[in-house]
């Protein structure tokens, strides 16, 4: 994926040195949409995905590069709360006592990123349909303050009764994620009105690296940060 990456960009780069780029033509724009976030982990072959609601909003500017292709680059802030339930039996206990414990937990992150993607996107049908493809950098703004929610049960294997504990408090996680991220995302959608001025569309965003921080990473685990965006744009 990183060759991927860098093939992308080197495309632009050279898109723009020797395209006869007409900057008038330059134009912007603001972004606004909702969508999942997730954090998707993997760990000794096993997948696991964390999700949650996903806003976004921020600016746009597009440039015609060559016929139908453009590049479009954002700047956009987006709030994902990801949240994991864990449900989770095992046993404990001395040769005096022993007991089965019952955890059943919600634990929500608040990620806060500024985003920035730069886009190839390629018009068709008298500029009514698009495609869009292009790389993405992420920055982590912002504390990450978690909460837990819930109950944990502790039922004696024996005489005696269940004793139920609730779960209910925040932590700050900031220094187990990165700063930043990078992603690629595909796209397409729709122009509307009679100079384009409005379009709708859906975007993928595939994570590219590991979101914990080195410090707090686990061996063997890779997390990374992928989304589903629904948006509109407008052009001034």
């Amino acid at each position: 994926m990183k060759k991927i990456l860098l093939a992308i960009m080197a495309l632009f780069c050279a898109t723009a040195m020797f395209a006869q780029v007409d900057f008038s033509k330059l134009r912007f724009g603001a972004r606004a949409g909702f969508g999942i976030g997730m954090a998707d982990s993997k760990y000794e072959g096993e997948t696991e995905s964390q999700a949650g609601f996903q806003v976004l909003l921020g600016a746009t500017a597009e440039l015609p590069v060559w016929k139908f292709l453009r590049v479009t680059g954002e700047v956009y802030f987006e709030h994902t709360g990801i949240s994991d339930e864990s449900n989770r039996m095992y046993m404990t206990g001395t040769t005096v006592y022993d007991a089965t414990i019952f955890e059943n937990i919600e634990t929500k992150y608040p990620l806060n990123y500024i985003h920035i993607p730069i886009m190839a996107r390629a018009s068709f049908v008298k500029d009514i349909v698009y495609v869009e493809a292009g790389p993405q950098f992420g920055f982590l703004v912002g504390k990450v303050k978690t909460h837990r929610e819930g109950s944990i049960t502790t039922k004696p294997n024996g005489p005696g009764q269940s004793i139920v504990t609730k779960v209910d408090e925040d932590s700050d996680a900031s220094d187990s994620m990165k700063k930043t991220h990078a992603a690629f995302n595909i796209g397409w959608g729709a122009n509307f009105g009679s100079e384009r001025q409005f379009s709708a569309g859906i975007r993928i965003g595939f994570g590219l690296n590991d979101i914990q921080a080195k410090d707090h990473k686990i061996d063997g685990m890779r997390v990374t940060h992928s989304d589903i965006q629904v948006s509109m744009r407008y052009w001034f």
